[in-house]
């Protein structure tokens, strides 16, 4: 292999990036990337970077020097398989190899279309709304997921007014059982945040939106955190794809041959489950990128067999997310920290909250009852 093409330069790209670099010296890597900015984490923006603790220059990912060629501004619009080529905004480029790590962008309906309307996905966008919260500021924001809860904490914490909508009838409905997502709640409502479960939005007034039964919630900001859509749509015609999953990859992270994805942007299989598994997180990324670039330059190659991990920090508080838990789960409470998670009797989850000291031997008990062990 002569040049390897990575779209994307969030984590995934970047660790893929290094990790071609350790395998071959002499390979021409070229990393490309929509932002101005160079490869940089995205944890923070929810919480450290929006409320100042955390500098934008502290966010980037660190690497050696001529690792690898970045390409900023780039934007990739097409995939010619024939040609091994992609169409990017600044002209074609060709590959031997490519990984796409092109993470995911926030679900935005065009019912929220609206001037006080923000999302949360890039530096940038975290800026931009630190540079809106004054003391009082009133934020409505549309989802108690993981992004809708972390930025209610943080906005809170800078002086805004804050009141979380959700459709369902619990926060983090999809992620947690029952009794952890009560805690959660708890927290919130601890700490001055209101809660506005089993309400959705029917419209959008120019105070504010408007929900179902009528109330309008006034408003400064709208944050819109429903969730993500993986950032695949310029690739979905050339590759297997779904647009709620992403490419859809091997345990090796391969789509087709020479053609690999990491992150956001894929659904990899995975040993310990017979469905595809998606896992949007931090942990995810770095490990998917790693592996797709050793698995595209040499063998034998190496499966993902992690067990998926996750973390939230919320008022102080710190949520980890082991393995696949889910609403779909039973859900049994260990102890006032732990819950478990079991399908047809098999263990297939954890969540934590404020047990980080817990952290390795549930993850084992995960790995062993998964069959990951070694």
């Amino acid at each position: 292999m002569r040049r390897l093409v990575i779209v994307g330069a969030g984590l995934a790209g970047h660790r893929a990036a290094l990790e071609a670099r350790r395998w071959d010296p002499n390979l021409e890597i070229i990393v490309v990337g929509a932002e101005a900015h160079p490869p940089y984490q995205r944890p923070p923006l929810s919480k450290g970077l929006l409320l100042g603790s955390v500098r934008p220059e502290r966010l980037r990912l660190r690497s050696q020097p001529d690792a690898y060629e970045h390409r900023p501004n780039v934007r990739a619009v097409g995939l010619d398989l024939a040609e091994r080529a992609v169409e990017t905004s600044g002209g074609p480029l060709s590959f031997d190899g490519l990984i796409v790590a092109t993470g995911a962008d926030p679900v935005l309906p065009p019912l929220f279309a609206h001037p006080a309307t923000r999302t949360l996905r890039t530096v940038d966008d975290a800026l931009a709304l630190r540079a809106r919260i004054t003391p009082g500021h009133r934020v409505v924001a549309i989802g108690a997921g993981f992004i809708g809860l972390e930025l209610a904490s943080s906005l809170l914490a800078l002086g805004a007014a804050v009141t979380v909508v959700e459709a369902e009838e619990r926060v983090l409905p999809r992620a947690v059982g029952p009794g952890a997502a009560a805690i959660v709640a708890s927290w919130h409502e601890h700490h001055g945040v209101t809660l506005r479960t089993t309400a959705s939005v029917a419209a959008m007034a120019p105070g504010g939106p408007v929900l179902a039964d009528g109330t309008e919630l006034p408003a400064d900001t709208v944050l819109v955190g429903i969730g993500v859509r993986p950032a695949v749509g310029w690739v979905a015609n050339a590759l297997p794809s779904d647009p709620r999953l992403g490419l859809l990859a091997d345990e090796y992270g391969t789509v087709v041959d020479g053609v690999a994805a990491a992150g956001d942007a894929a659904t990899w299989r995975h040993p310990a489950w017979s469905a595809p598994v998606r896992s949007e997180h931090f942990e995810t990324a770095a490990t998917q990128g790693v592996l797709a670039a050793r698995n595209l330059l040499c063998a034998p190659r190496e499966a993902w067999r992690d067990v998926p991990f996750g973390w939230s920090d919320q008022h102080g508080h710190l949520i980890q997310v082991l393995g696949v838990p889910g609403a779909d789960a039973e859900e049994e409470r260990r102890n006032e920290h732990t819950w478990a998670y079991y399908r047809n009797g098999r263990l297939e989850g954890f969540v934590l909250l404020d047990a980080a000291e817990d952290l390795v031997d549930r993850r084992d008990e995960l790995a062993r009852s998964l069959g990951l062990s070694e």
